[in-house]
């Protein structure tokens, strides 16, 4: 650097991804709960899936009681005096940031949300005011809400996956229609990828254009170009219905997927996709939820939660045999989602699902006696709960960090 404050040439820094050291039980950064706006929030509410913001400084995550949270955390430690409560209308389908979201560009700094029988929300992840919106519109001219969302490389479209169709919005101009591209010619057709597009993921090789896109019915298709659904390739040996698609960042050839009811998470090289070429097994065989797994950024760790609330840890940073590197014990509950932080050794977890342990009467109907008395049916109906609802933040670094702040609202 010169005393201008000037880089030289061979000094130019060099970005290095976050270096993991998988020893004993890595500390918990922070832990964080969600809050609880009414009674019954506190047995039934809780957390869906959660990540980090492109910049690392935030998290957004979903919860089952209609709502997301934004926490702000720059530096790894939740704290609920920096979290905002966002409540929908309906059921939040899906949630993704704006890729170049950042907390210090206000123009940036937002996400999209899918919510049932709504338009796409574009929401400013400040406030929770309403930017723009997306709508998609069904033969009954009813609104139809994305089961998936995911952006372009270029940040510039935005790609919505439900029945049988991807629909394409310029992401620039919000109030036009979109461009909608069809998995299958027909409903009575048998050719292409039938039923609800689940999950979305483009190549992290730009230059090929390419992207894949998963169905509820056990399908994944390769798909070419940006302005049409042109499927080049089916995968093979897919098992259960697809909840999640996503290429490693580092190796463009090679896509990983998890469906649901399935321990095991699959991979293929798209070069040969006849079969699939590695299986990294973890439990979730006994849970209908969405378990999603992530790869971090240097393309080495491939983690995931399941049933159990395990955390698992697998290298892909090569071909090889697929065994587990590192696995301990993170959550009482079944852990839906997994996240990298995208500059720090960090992992973000989420935990929670729907238990149907404890019964509860109710009175709501009589019945009438031999003597026309009257006196209340009594009948049991499950209701459901969870076992625990947090998000952890755990620090993989080489020194270690514990904060024992468990920030729990009031």
């Amino acid at each position: 650097m010169d005393s201008s404050g000037t880089f030289m040439a061979d000094e130019m820094p060099v970005w290095k991804p976050p270096e993991f050291h998988l020893g004993a039980q890595p500390p918990t950064m922070s832990t964080f709960h969600p809050p609880e706006h009414s009674d019954t929030d506190a047995f039934t509410n809780f957390f869906r899936n959660a990540k980090w913001s492109p910049d690392g400084n935030c998290i957004l995550a979903t919860l089952e009681n209609r709502s997301v949270q934004l926490v702000t955390s720059p530096n790894g430690v939740i704290s609920s005096d920096t979290s905002h409560t966002f409540t929908q209308a309906a059921p939040i389908v899906d949630a993704i940031w704006y890729p170049g979201a950042c907390l210090t560009f206000p123009a940036t700094f937002c996400i999209v949300i899918s919510v049932r029988d709504c338009p796409v929300k574009l929401i400013d992840a400040a406030d929770g005011r309403l930017r723009a919106s997306y709508r998609i519109v069904d033969h009954r001219e009813r609104h139809v809400a994305p089961q998936c969302l995911a952006f372009d490389p270029s940040a510039t479209r935005l790609y919505c996956g439900f029945q049988d169709a991807i629909e394409v919005f310029d992401f620039n101009s919000p109030g036009k229609e979109g461009l909608r591209l069809q998995t299958s010619p027909s409903k009575k057709s048998k050719e292409g990828m039938k039923g609800i597009v689940s999950s979305i993921s483009f190549s992290p090789d730009q230059a090929s254009g390419l992207y894949a896109a998963s169905s509820l019915n056990g399908c994944i298709s390769i798909c070419s170009g940006t302005h049409d659904a042109e499927i080049v390739d089916m995968l093979g040996g897919v098992k259960g219905p697809i909840t999640q698609v996503q290429f490693h960042p580092a190796r463009s050839h090679i896509l990983y997927a998890a469906a649901r009811r399935q321990d095991i998470i699959q991979s293929w090289d798209l070069r040969h996709t006849a079969v699939p070429v590695e299986e990294f097994h973890r439990s979730g065989r006994g849970t209908n939820q969405k378990i999603k797994f992530d790869i971090d950024y240097g393309g080495k760790w491939l983690a995931s939660g399941d049933e159990s609330g395990n955390v698992s840890f697998f290298d892909v940073s090569s071909s090889g045999a697929p065994d587990c590197v590192k696995s301990y014990r993170a959550h009482e509950d079944t852990i839906g989602s997994i996240s990298f932080h995208p500059s720090r050794p960090l992992l973000l977890s989420a935990s929670g699902g729907r238990h149907f342990d404890s019964p509860q009467s109710s009175s709501d109907e009589s019945d009438t006696s031999s003597d026309g008395s009257q006196y209340p049916r009594t009948r049991t109906k499950r209701m459901p709960t969870f076992r625990e609802s947090t998000l952890k933040v755990w620090s993989f670094e080489a020194n270690g960090f514990t904060d024992t702040h468990d920030p729990r609202p009031s």
